[in-house]
């Protein structure tokens, strides 16, 4: 038992630290980080974080076919996965098939109603189907419950392009505050 709580830590450790740069370093570096998720697939195979992981590093090497395979093999293990139907919204929008991002988006917010990223995502998606209504209160409520500048620029947008020209420049306004507040650098 005390063996499985050390190896439990230690691959969670490690899980952490794929994407960390390294002292004295701005960036990770990728061969760190596939031999950080080769060990871990190793030891455990069965766990649907180190594939989602995979799927997060072949999107990162601009390989949407990997990413889709691994967030789907995520999905396998963990069918409630928001993060890997996330992703797998987010390459269907990258790919331009807008009706199947919009779908991952409301099974991720099926298997996690209050994903903060999920409803900012399907606002996006909205916007660009021109349900500007629609966009407008997924994005509303993404904001309200993890306030980023990119959501703010987003709505800036869906009020903009609905003639909500004040609501626009509000969320404008707002947005370029929060990117040039130093309490919001590096979140989301």
């Amino acid at each position: 038992r005390r063996l499985d709580s050390i190896l439990q830590r230690r691959s969670g450790l490690v899980k952490s630290r794929i994407w960390k740069a390294p002292p004295g370093e701005k960036f990770p570096s990728p061969e760190t980080q596939d031999t950080m998720l080769q060990f871990l697939r190793a030891e455990k195979p069965e766990d649907p974080d180190l594939d989602l992981l995979q799927a997060w590093r072949y999107w990162e090497q601009s390989d949407p076919a990997g990413a889709r395979s691994s967030a789907e093999a995520a999905l396998k293990k963990n069918p409630k996965f928001a993060t890997a139907q996330l992703l797998l919204g987010h390459i269907s929008m990258s790919e331009g098939d807008l009706d199947t991002a919009a779908d991952w988006c409301r099974k991720a917010l099926e298997s996690q109603p209050d994903f903060a990223n999920a409803l900012s995502n399907l606002g996006f998606i909205v916007m660009l189907q021109q349900d500007f209504p629609g966009a407008a209160g997924l994005l509303e409520q993404a904001n309200r419950l993890s306030p980023s500048a990119l959501t703010g620029v987003v709505l800036s947008d869906v009020y903009r392009l609905s003639g909500n020209y004040a609501g626009a420049l509000a969320y404008s306004r707002t947005a370029a505050t929060m990117l040039n507040d130093e309490k919001f650098a590096g979140t989301r």
